[in-house]
């Protein structure tokens, strides 16, 4: 109830009561806003339906929040540590060349997360990673690229590398086979994805 609701509650109850039942609108009055007061704010309760998923930490995880790409050569470098948490209850196994490690670069656009910097393949197959439930394997991955036109690979595929970035992890399966084409089966997406993170550049000297 408004605050105009209420003016014309008080009428209505000043002339169906007179005079002497001004405490008793009165104190309905009171008792009515109160009873508003005390209901959820929907907007509210909408805004954190939301939020639910936010508190639950990805498998894969960055050792910060925040990096800045240094300007090396023709292109732009970083380094971020990372952790993969085996939380499932199945072996993962990871695809690697003698302990390398391959990850992509991905940033979020209107229309989703996309691709904007690829490592490089894998020049030979070494024996899996093995990272039982409850185990935890950590590396660094170090990235540079150029920027996009740049007669050099890795290329960068956007110029606008500032803004919100995650890392995407195409290597950790399932049932490792290394005579099935793909390795095994690789495991879900949002298992393989790192948390967000903020890239900035580092102002070239001229």
């Amino acid at each position: 109830m408004n605050l105009a609701d209420e003016k014309v509650f008080l009428m209505v109850a000043l002339a169906e009561f007179g005079v002497k039942g001004i405490r008793t609108a009165l104190l309905l009055g009171v008792m009515s806003w109160l009873a508003c007061e005390r209901q959820p704010k929907r907007q509210n309760v909408l805004e954190d339906a939301g939020k639910t998923n936010l508190e639950v930490e990805p498998r894969l995880q960055t050792d910060s929040i925040a990096y800045t790409l240094q300007p090396e050569g023709l292109g732009w470098s970083t380094s971020i540590g990372f952790e993969y948490h085996n939380t499932g209850t199945d072996t993962v196994y990871v695809v690697n060349c003698n302990g390398h490690i391959v990850m992509n670069l991905q940033k979020i656009e209107v229309d989703g997360w996309k691709d904007v910097w690829l490592g490089e393949t894998n020049a030979c197959l070494s024996s899996p990673l093995v990272v039982p439930p409850g185990g935890v394997i950590e590396d660094r991955l170090g990235i540079w690229g150029a920027d996009p036109g740049t007669p050099s690979v890795p290329t960068f595929t956007t110029a606008n590398l500032e803004g919100e970035f995650r890392l995407a992890w195409n290597q950790p399966i399932l049932h490792y086979d290394s005579d099935k084409p793909d390795f095994g089966v690789a495991i879900p997406l949002e298992d393989r994805v790192s948390n967000p993170f903020r890239l900035t550049r580092k102002t070239k000297r001229r």
